[in-house]
């Protein structure tokens, strides 16, 4: 009978070991036959194969161009609420008496609302070219 020897470092089998003398060996030889994993990303600008495979851009001249084929913030565009589930109105220093909404409920010339979900009358404010900030106030005191 032959004697059996380890498939990763040859020292002869003892006992119940079929193929290999240790756990050791065991892994050291399924991870030498493993085939390598290439993925087979693109480039997002170019369509080339990334080099890594991981990474979504070829080179760095495909990843600024394609950051800056995408439109940018304007830069002095109006400021808008955000929305926060507060009204515009809530932090303006007109909004008792000092513009038309607040004195007689009618709408301020120039101004960007939504028709308001909840109330039937009622309108959400985007914009407001009344728009005072009292807010400086409340943090001064």
């Amino acid at each position: 009978m032959s004697e059996l020897k380890c498939l990763y470092c040859g020292k002869p089998l003892t006992g119940k070991q079929a193929k290999f003398c240790s756990r050791k060996c065991n892994e050291r030889y399924a991870y030498s036959k493993k085939p390598r994993k290439v993925s087979k990303k693109r480039c997002k600008q170019c369509g080339r194969l990334t080099p890594d495979g991981r990474s979504n851009f070829c080179s760095v001249e495909c990843r600024r161009a394609f950051y800056d084929d995408k439109p940018k913030p304007k830069r002095n565009a109006k400021p808008k609420l955000q929305h926060t589930g507060e009204q515009l109105c809530w932090t303006c220093a007109k909004a008792y008496g000092g513009c038309s909404w607040s004195r007689a409920f009618e709408p301020v010339e120039g101004w960007e609302a939504k028709p308001s979900k909840t109330h039937e009358d009622g309108y959400r404010i985007v914009h407001c070219p009344e728009y005072e900030s009292d807010l400086e106030e409340y943090v001064r005191r």
